[in-house]
């Protein structure tokens, strides 16, 4: 398997000085350069590449569809150099992968990036309307469906030439027969985000409301009594340049995309922002609070700030444990100073000793993660491990096999990353048996366990992939984590169905004191209490 992928990369590598790209409507990306230099990682629009050779005959198809749908997604062919950057190395090509979240700036290495996911795992066997299928259902959609009327201030009227709020942008209404917004229209609430989207059923109520006679009819402005209905001689309400036409004259003067994604992934931020960004992630927090204008805790600019932020992205990664400055000034200085937030429900803020070193609190941080690896120390524990994989559906296992006598930060920082996906277990210490039987010949060694996705063969008849820091770096967290996330997206299938043991999930809280807080904790049916106070 290795010697193939090696030969594979080879072959990749010699090929593309000498090929002519041919795909006008897909991207060719050879190196790592030149991804970083695309949209890919800092647009939110639907990319979707394919991993594979560079005369697939599957790239005739995206480049057809990209022509086509060039509005909604764009295509890009990576090479195997790429691949490996994305921690690909175990999976066998052609695949197709795709990014559809939004970008998340990494504070440690100063660049935006987006999860991986698989968009296909045999993209031979699709055709044009395969493809097709795959964008409208993976399109990524700013479309809300039910109107929001807790806003009153968008009923003030405003000239649309002015400056705009961003907490008050200019509404899109779409009123419209069909039940769920179509793929140009979700593309459009993507592409213009400083205006908000709306997709309503046709009723009497909705009719009524803005005005209008016949569906589709499509409105923008600033208020409800400034609306702008797209007219026939406007042009045709599919055509996505005509779309484009008319709304670009109600985007906000001050509306610039890059700087608010920017800002919105700020270092800094204030008391209520913090607040409400603990109360909406279980991550724990190191937080500083000063001064921004005369920072007398941590300089952000420091090397001890630098290596701290270092130590913890190579542990932990960026999604445990969160790292904020808050700006207070300077008096009274007895707010600021160095504090945590533990893992877990809590959101009360515990402030370190004045005397304690930011590195020394990062570390006491790190060591407060729960511990949710399986320790195994001979055959039955192992025997009784993978056990739990044979009889959990969707799920598969990691392996560290040590010779050291504690679990690493990082191993456990990975099992509180895929609580429901994979089994993580520590072997300490194992015998020449469980060495001949895994093949190891040296440690320490990482593996992952997977059961077969074919029903008529036995689940215990195990396959395995072995971490392989020459090809996938040094294992770091975040190169371990894009392993995993690779296997998992290649092993475990996605259901809808709810979990054998979801009846054991303990409830998770959200305190929320605002409708936009309520908005983001409840997503599907939450139970409500009311309570008075804080």
């Amino acid at each position: 398997m290795l010697l193939a992928m090696i030969t594979m990369d080879a072959t990749v590598a010699e090929e593309a000085p000498t090929s002519t790209w041919t795909h006008k409507h897909v991207h060719e990306f050879a190196t790592i350069a030149q991804t970083r230099a695309s949209e890919m990682e800092t647009s939110k629009k639907l990319w979707i590449a394919l991993y594979g050779a560079r005369d697939d005959p599957i790239l005739s198809v995206l480049d057809q569809v990209g022509a086509e749908l060039s509005y909604a997604v764009s295509f890009a062919w990576i090479s195997a150099d790429v691949a490996q950057s994305y921690g690909l190395q175990a999976a066998t090509p052609p695949i197709l992968i795709l990014f559809r979240d939004e970008p998340k700036l990494n504070p440690y290495q100063k660049r935006m990036y987006r999860t991986l996911e698989l968009a296909h795992q045999f993209p031979s066997r699709l055709d044009v309307r395969g493809v097709k299928r795959v964008v409208r259902d993976k399109a990524p959609s700013a479309v809300l469906t039910s109107w929001q009327d807790d806003d009153i201030a968008w009923g003030v009227s405003t000239d649309a030439t002015t400056t705009t709020d961003s907490t008050n942008p200019p509404r899109v209404i779409l009123v419209t027969k069909k039940s769920s917004p179509s793929l140009l229209y979700k593309s459009l609430s993507i592409e213009f985000p400083s205006l908000r989207f709306y997709a309503l059923a046709e009723s009497p109520a909705v009719l009524d409301q803005f005005h209008v006679s016949s569906v589709p009819s499509l409105l923008v402005g600033p208020s409800s009594s400034s609306l702008t209905l797209f007219q026939e001689s406007d042009g045709d309400i599919t055509n996505v340049h005509d779309l484009r036409r008319f709304l670009l004259p109600h985007v906000p003067k001050n509306a610039d995309p890059a700087s608010t994604a920017a800002s919105s992934s700020s270092l800094w931020l204030s008391r209520d922002e913090l607040d409400v960004a603990v109360r909406n992630t279980s991550a724990a927090w190191l937080v500083v609070i000063q001064s921004k204008s005369s920072p007398n805790v941590v300089d952000p600019s420091s090397d001890e700030w630098a290596h701290t932020i270092a130590d913890l992205e190579r542990k932990v990664g960026v999604d445990l444990i969160r790292v904020a400055m808050v700006d207070i000034p300077s008096s009274p200085s007895s707010s600021h100073g160095i504090f945590t937030v533990p893992y877990g429900p809590s959101v009360s803020l515990e402030k370190a000793p004045s005397a304690a070193s930011l590195s020394g609190v990062a570390k006491q941080l790190v060591a407060s993660l729960p511990d949710a690896t399986a320790a195994l120390y001979g055959p039955s524990d192992i025997q009784a491990f993978f056990g739990r994989m044979i009889t959990t559906p969707n799920t598969i296992s990691f392996v560290l096999f040590t010779a050291k006598q504690d679990t690493p930060v990082m191993v456990q920082a990975l099992a509180l990353s895929f609580p429901s996906q994979v089994h993580v277990g520590v072997v300490f210490h194992p015998d020449d048996q469980t060495k001949q039987q895994f093949g190891l010949t040296k440690l320490p060694a990482m593996v992952a366990v997977m059961s077969p996705r074919d029903p008529s063969v036995p689940r215990d008849q195990f396959s395995m992939t072995f971490y392989d820091k020459k090809l996938m770096g040094p294992p770091t967290y975040a190169n371990v984590r894009r392993f995993l996330d690779q296997v998992v997206q290649a092993y475990v299938v996605p259901t809808n169905e709810p979990a054998k043991n979801a009846g054991k999930q303990k409830p998770v809280v959200h305190p929320v004191t605002s409708q936009a807080e309520f908005t983001h904790a409840c997503t599907s049916l939450c139970v409500v209490g009311f309570t008075n106070g804080p």
